[in-house]
């Protein structure tokens, strides 16, 4: 169904400058405005807040990143993306603007590829969005509940996933970089919601829940669709259901561990070779937790697994 709506999206003319509604010149205050509490946490350091933060995040990826994002946008070790994602959540950055700016660049030879990939992520954010959107999708009917692989209520396999002591540290790394930041890759969102609902069985609902309480981006209609796409039970899914496997990816997308060591402290002093799958050395730390489930017993479940 995304291939459909990517083909009709890219059809029709990109949005230039000159498509963008102009900023108001006046906005009315309402006579009366009831007080808000002040939160008393502070807002991550990462996302200063502002449109003048977001269009410098714009400019500089653009104008140099963007060339990379098609190779290195799943590296964690890498700051390899835009980091625009809450600005474009809260309509500080206008998706129109982005969009635009990231088509004047796809025929330019040096660029191009990149802002294609980064342009295609804007087009799966429309299409979670127009699904919500559209009068026979509300929430509750676009986005399935209860539908997805055999759960179990897993309270404590639940708690621990959320606060990053799983035993599996790439899924440790992103869930405590969440916890800190309100923040994490979209490559680690895989990651961790695969290992939720794959790896320790619990429905896929509560992981949903968990990342929109505290991702600074989270969104309704983008984080239900791409958790159904992780569960394999939403509209755009695969005959393959994709597996995330922790030790895998790590290797592959964070090869030395700065990722992992960043945020699962007590792994920073392993070799290379097993920060990864800390239960393999020899003297595996003894203050990091002992995996919860063996990640080769998901090989054997009873689905159409397609490993990754």
């Amino acid at each position: 169904m995304f291939g459909a709506f990517e083909r009709d999206w890219l059809a029709r003319p990109l949005p230039t400058r000159a498509d963008l509604l102009p900023a108001p010149g006046r906005l009315d205050v309402p006579p009366e405005v009831e007080g808000l509490p002040v939160p008393a946490d502070r807002a991550p350091a990462e996302f200063p807040a502002g449109e003048a933060e977001g269009l410098r995040r714009l400019r500089k990826f653009l104008s140099g990143p963007v060339a990379r994002y098609h190779r290195e946008r799943d590296r964690l070790d890498l700051d390899s993306t835009s980091g625009l994602s809450p600005y474009l959540r809260f309509g500080i950055v206008s998706p129109r603007l982005a969009a635009a700016a990231a088509a004047a660049l796809l025929s330019d030879p040096e660029a191009g590829a990149g802002a294609r990939a980064w342009l295609r992520q804007l087009i799966w954010r429309d299409f979670y969005q127009a699904r919500l959107y559209h009068p026979l999708h509300k929430a509750e009917a676009a986005f399935r509940r209860g539908a997805g692989p055999p759960g179990r209520s897993g309270r404590e396999a639940f708690r621990a996933w959320c606060e990053g002591r799983t035993g599996s540290p790439l899924v440790d790394a992103a869930m405590r970089q969440l916890l800190t930041t309100g923040w994490m890759p979209n490559r680690a969102r895989l990651v961790a919601a695969s290992f939720l609902v794959r790896f320790l069985l619990v429905d896929w609902g509560h992981g949903e829940g968990w990342f929109r309480r505290f991702l600074v981006d989270g969104e309704l209609a983008v984080n239900l669709g791409n958790w159904q796409w992780v569960a394999g039970i939403g509209e755009d899914r695969s005959p393959f259901i994709r597996l995330f496997d922790p030790v895998r990816q790590g290797r592959r997308f964070n090869p030395a561990g700065a990722y992992i060591r960043r945020w699962c402290p007590e792994l920073a002093g392993l070799d290379s070779r097993w920060v990864h799958a800390p239960w393999e050395a020899e003297s595996p730390p003894a203050s990091y937790p002992r995996p919860m489930v063996d990640p080769a017993w998901a090989g054997g479940r009873p689905w159409n697994i397609a490993p990754g």
